[in-house]
């Protein structure tokens, strides 16, 4: 038996992944040669059928792009996904580039499409984040043979000058493919945007909805016509795009308080022993609660203040009389009530027991809808 030889055969071996490696692949040799092709005639006969080929084999200012405008807007887009304040930096950089390779183009082809292209890149660039058009991906998609950020009908455009081989097909071929090569760089840069947008629209709805059960969940309980003289006053604070608000209102730093009735301890100095301490029955006739809210949407503190009316039963005091309540963190609350001589009062937010908001109610101060 012979020995096995494991050198000369890892040396073949990598010889051969060398060659296969080096050898362009298909869709990139397609992509290198990116003029209108005399060979093919199915192309020849279909020039912009050719172009729509290039662009769907990412030739186009896709992957496969080997131009050099292509391989820049790639880098300068490629930001890692944690460093998100570089995110619209680096859109801006990429389109104000585009708006500039645009200019060059002009001077190439002399086509006025391309003073188009810059000038609409220019307005996208002012317009990020905006949700206006031309600064979505969608305006920059070729639909039905042309663009929305162009006047240029670019299939008919090439159809017509390719009626006849010669140097006006050739020359509408080229302008066409750069305008789709800009185009596909521009919605690539616009995609990247939208990414940061939709994060921090993310990141908002997320704190948004926190802050939105903790209202519900943490803040004085509220009767019905309570929610809805906080939720007339509330406003729409929700981005408004095309005409649509979308996502939540802003939470309240706080909530009117309306005729709440509510059950506490009372300490009445001038009655007799044993009746000093008694329940009484108390009725918030207006105030107000307010509280600052944490960066996570978490509630943080809160204090407020009521004009109050308390009744109760008693041997030497008026059984009812007026006052003012403070209230410390949502659940408890310290007042005095003034009659022939002032009591005390004391409570927590005990209608949190029998008060609660209906998923309909919820929704609707959510979004105002």
């Amino acid at each position: 038996m012979r020995a096995s030889r494991p050198l000369p055969c890892l040396l073949s071996a990598a010889l051969v992944s060398l060659v296969l490696g080096a050898w362009p692949s298909p869709v990139y040799a397609q992509c290198a040669n990116q003029g209108l092709s005399a060979v093919d005639p199915w192309d020849a006969q279909a020039p912009f059928r050719q172009l729509v080929r290039l662009d769907v084999l990412d030739c186009l200012g896709g992957p496969m792009d080997p131009t050099p405008i292509a391989t820049t807007t790639r880098e300068t887009l490629d930001v890692p996904p944690d460093e998100t304040d570089r995110f619209r930096p680096a859109v801006e950089a990429a389109l104000e580039a585009l708006s500039a390779h645009a200019a060059t183009q002009l001077q190439t082809f002399e086509h006025d499409v391309f003073r188009e292209l810059s000038q609409q890149l220019g307005l996208t660039r002012s317009l990020l984040g905006t949700g206006q058009s031309p600064a979505l991906p969608a305006a920059w998609d070729l639909d039905a043979g042309r663009l929305f950020v162009v006047t240029l009908p670019l299939q008919s455009h090439v159809d017509t000058s390719c009626a006849s081989p010669g140097n006006t097909c050739r020359a509408a071929f080229e302008t066409v493919r750069e305008v789709l090569r800009i185009a596909r760089l521009a919605r690539v840069g616009l995609e990247t945007s939208e990414t940061l947008v939709m994060r921090q629209h993310l990141l908002e709805t997320d704190r948004r909805a926190t802050s939105w059960d903790e209202y519900f969940s943490t803040a004085r309980s509220q009767y019905l016509w309570e929610l809805l003289l906080n939720g007339a006053v509330m406003g729409d604070s929700r981005q408004e795009v095309g005409g649509v608000r979308r996502g939540f209102r802003s939470v309240p730093h706080g909530q009117w308080l309306l005729l709440h009735p509510n059950v506490a301890f009372e300490y009445a100095e001038a009655e007799p022993d044993g009746d000093r301490f008694a329940g009484t029955v108390l009725l918030d006739l207006v105030g107000y609660n307010r509280w600052r809210w944490n960066r996570d949407g978490s509630m943080g503190f809160a204090l407020g203040a009521s004009l109050i009316v308390a009744a109760s039963d008693h041997a030497v005091h008026n059984d009812v009389g007026w006052g003012v309540m403070v209230h410390l963190n949502h659940r408890w609350s310290a007042g005095v009530v003034f009659g022939d001589t002032p009591t005390y009062v004391v409570s927590g937010d005990v209608a949190q027991l029998w008060t609660r908001v209906s998923n309909i109610r919820r929704r609707r101060m959510m979004t105002g809808n």
